[in-house]
């Protein structure tokens, strides 16, 4: 996909742009669990947020972030209501996720966000989030089905999708993995769910916990 030369500029209020306003907030029209990740070398932050119109885009800025520093448009689909992002551990490598068309949920750069790769099958009007990568390249990327909430893990960079939990009986607002475990939040029933094996047996683990889970992270 061609990219827009526009650019974004930190300032004190957050970050402008000759064509906003622009919604800053991660909600847009759809969730956004991942907002926002660095590259694997560190010099790289990418925001996923939103235009007027509630469509996703993303956008880079190098590190680290000073009162001058300029963000540049990495993907603007123009459609879509949806978007998290999410860095590989190797060099250049992203992955972002969410509703950007029909049939267009997942795509992947290797190019620091140069240049796009579809690689979802047809799932329709789905929004595909929260959204792993890892625990190492690009091949290996696992997502939620929004509606369906269903979980999905693709080890050939999506050549080929496992359903590895199907209706996980709600929308995961956050997810984190480590090699096959996995742990999945969900801030409507407050609850967190812990699996061995990529998602295809789950225990609550929540205790005595009693929050929104906004976000994980594993160790």
């Amino acid at each position: 996909m061609p990219q827009n030369k526009v650019i974004w500029k930190v300032t004190s209020e957050g970050f402008g742009s000759p064509q906003g306003p622009y919604d800053y907030s991660p909600s847009g029209n759809g969730l956004a669990p991942q907002a926002m990740d660095c590259d694997a070398d560190g010099d790289a932050l990418y925001l996923a947020i939103y235009d007027i119109n509630g469509f996703p885009v993303l956008i880079e800025v190098d590190l680290p972030l000073t009162a001058t520093s300029i963000g540049n448009l990495r993907y603007n689909p123009g459609a879509g209501d949806a978007i998290n992002v999410k860095c590989s551990v190797i060099g250049q490598q992203l992955a972002i996720s969410g509703f950007f068309r029909a049939n267009e949920q997942v795509e992947i750069s290797q190019d620091a966000g140069l240049t796009w790769s579809p690689v979802d099958p047809n799932w329709g009007n789905e929004r595909a989030q929260p959204l792993e990568v890892g625990p190492g390249a690009l091949d290996d990327l696992m997502i939620c089905l929004d509606n369906l909430q269903d979980l999905y893990d693709t080890e050939d960079m999506g050549v080929a999708w496992t359903q590895e939990q199907a209706n996980i009986g709600y929308s995961p607002g956050s997810m984190r993995r480590k090699r096959d475990e996995v742990i999945l939040g969900d801030d409507a029933a407050n609850s967190i769910e812990y699996s061995p094996n990529k998602g295809q047996q789950l225990t609550d683990i929540t205790g005595v916990f009693a929050g929104n889970v906004a976000a994980l992270d594993v160790t």
